[in-house]
């Protein structure tokens, strides 16, 4: 068995722990493909010169909990203008151990901005790389690929979703040759078979007779989850429903949606981090968030089986790099967005009808053969 691994080609992944995309992501790959490759993770903000000062990941999931999306769009600007500068060597320097260490026969990358870092380094040593994004902001993900003078043939860029990026790839100098369309990976778990609803709610201790609605705001939860409950609570039809909130690793929140559900005496199920989000998710009419590019591509996935959830996308405190997510989703048909004061309205309309059929009916597929293709490359 040892053996085994041993002769198992190794894969180096890139990831973040700002937000939940890229750790979503990154579960995703090694999930479908840790039987034919060995896995290390490294995560190259805490090594930037500007983490000396504060810790960024830390900072986007505070801001992103407490609802600054003016201090994350602010962020993402600076972080863009200041790894511009040429002062980055620690990353390099860590980069080029783990590399010696782990000898990958690939580096798949789910960070933006510091490619431009790596990839000469990657294929100076004739290893692959594999630049995939896991949101739909190419100004982001392709931040100083310009500079790269040349692209070996084993160096593959990505796009999973708006044909605006391979345009910007070809502007920045990347040969068509390297770029190529991918679709989001899908963990395995969303593409099982899963009994029938009574039995799921059954198993997860959901009231079968009412309608579960999941609300989840990402790893780091948020503060916009109060203000959709408080506004569900005031509403005639609060006795049809139950409400599944997921508090993700901020145990603060998770205590305050407990006693803030207590007090308007609403039916719900309150949860920290849970490895079951797959059944949550069937289990539920509608599930109310914001625009991640994870919960989008997860959704659709259980949608085209069972016609559920519907999305409700939350629109009020919007990213820029999460525009596009909605547009995607209306346009599908798995979803609508919502301010503030639309809410109530779009809520309703989504509860008593049943889910419209796709507007896009193809399979969804899972680029995993795809991946792993790009991940066998040679130089």
């Amino acid at each position: 068995m040892s053996t085994n691994i041993q002769n198992k080609p190794t894969v180096l992944v890139l990831s973040c722990l700002g937000g939940a995309s890229h750790e979503t992501a990154r579960e995703a790959i090694e999930a479908s493909l840790n039987d034919r490759f060995t896995f290390h993770v490294y995560y190259p903000f805490k090594d930037l010169v500007l983490s000396q000062f504060f810790d960024i990941e830390n900072a986007y999931n505070t801001a992103a909990a407490w609802g600054f999306s003016k201090t994350l769009n602010f962020l993402q600007r600076f972080i863009n203008t200041f790894i511009g500068s040429p002062c980055e060597t620690k990353v390099q320097k860590v980069f080029k151990r783990l590399l010696d260490t782990h000898k990958p026969k690939c580096v798949v990358s789910l960070v933006p901005v510091l490619n431009k870092f790596f990839i000469p380094i990657c294929q100076e040593r004739k290893i692959s790389y594999c630049l995939m994004p896991v949101y739909d902001d190419p100004d982001h993900w392709f931040t100083g690929l310009e500079e790269i003078k040349s692209f070996s043939p084993n160096t593959t860029l990505t796009y999973f979703h708006s044909g605006e990026s391979k345009k910007i790839l070809l502007d920045k100098g990347v040969p068509c040759s390297n770029i190529q369309g991918l679709k989001r990976p899908i963990h395995p778990k969303f593409l099982k078979k899963m009994p029938d609803k009574k039995t799921l709610c059954k198993e997860l201790k959901l009231p079968y007779k009412r309608h579960s609605i999941l609300i989840t705001y990402g790893g780091a939860g948020s503060t916009r989850t109060q203000k959709i409950v408080a506004l569900l609570a005031q509403q005639s039809f609060k006795k049809r429903i139950h409400l599944i909130i997921l508090a993700g690793k901020n145990n603060r929140l998770k205590k305050r949606y407990e006693d803030l559900c207590n007090r308007l005496n609403l039916s719900a199920t309150v949860l920290g981090f849970t490895q079951k989000i797959d059944q949550y998710m069937r289990a539920s009419k509608i599930l109310i968030g914001k625009p991640g590019p994870g919960i989008i591509f997860e959704s659709l996935t259980i949608y085209r089986q069972r016609q559920k959830p519907f999305l409700l996308l939350d629109t009020g405190g919007i990213l820029s790099w999460e525009e596009r997510h909605v547009e995607m989703t209306e346009n599908i048909g798995i979803g609508k967005a919502f301010m503030d004061t639309t809410f109530i309205e779009v809520f309703q309309t989504a509860l008593k009808k049943t889910n419209p059929p796709l507007k896009e009916s193809s399979p969804i597929k899972n680029p995993i053969e795809d991946l792993a293709t790009i991940f066998n490359k040679t130089a």
